[in-house]
């Protein structure tokens, strides 16, 4: 019995520590009920799910590459068109094309004054006439737009009854809407009576 209190009291030596230890470890992989480690996922308001979201991705507006701007008058070229008399009416067409090579917008009526050669202004009196109601017009590169003019060849009050009722112009500068440079196109219409009075049409 004393040999076997011995025994009993003795400390395992190197060889049963590490049995002991390989025992521990395959106990501890053999149970398929323990819960596997998880990986952390991103709050929904931080940077990181904001990256991941399919709805942070930029939407396009109508203000990007794909709007078209307002006709600038270095992308323009005025011609008169389409003339046309009867009963000491006058008629033509202001005429103006994209010559550039993107799409632009004219909205308006824009303006016009009647030069001779020397660039000195002929009496020229614009009234905007409505209908038809001014709308936005977009033109592509080559395409265009036009404006009626109508004036009278008949003398107004103080004007002569013979001859030329008023001098007549060599240019028509023509200015497109909302700009400020204008256009010189050559004028073989006439002397405008009654003072230079012209009505005009929006653009279209």
């Amino acid at each position: 019995m004393a040999g076997v209190r011995a025994a009993r009291g003795r400390r395992p030596g190197p060889v049963g520590l590490v049995a002991a230890l390989v025992t521990v470890v395959v106990a501890a992989g053999c149970g398929s009920d323990r819960p596997r480690p998880t990986v952390a996922q991103p709050h929904p308001g931080s940077p990181a799910a904001q990256s991941l979201s399919p709805s942070s991705s930029p939407v396009p507006t109508e203000s990007g590459a794909g709007a078209a701007d307002r006709c600038r008058a270095a992308a323009l070229v005025a011609t008169l068109v389409t003339p046309d008399a009867g009963a000491g009416q006058r008629y033509v067409m202001i005429k103006l094309t994209n010559s550039s090579a993107a799409m632009c917008t004219i909205f308006g009526y824009g303006g016009m004054q009647l030069t001779d050669s020397a660039s000195s202004p002929v009496p020229t009196r614009l009234t905007r006439v409505n209908p038809p109601a001014p709308h936005r017009v977009t033109l592509a590169p080559g395409a265009s737009a036009v404006s009626q003019l109508h004036w009278t060849a008949v003398p107004g009050t103080g004007e002569p009854a013979t001859g030329a009722c008023e001098s007549s112009a060599t240019f028509a500068q023509v200015t497109p809407p909302d700009e400020t440079a204008s256009l010189p196109v050559p004028w073989t219409m006439g002397p405008v009576c009654q003072r230079g009075a012209i009505d005009q049409q929006p653009y279209h």
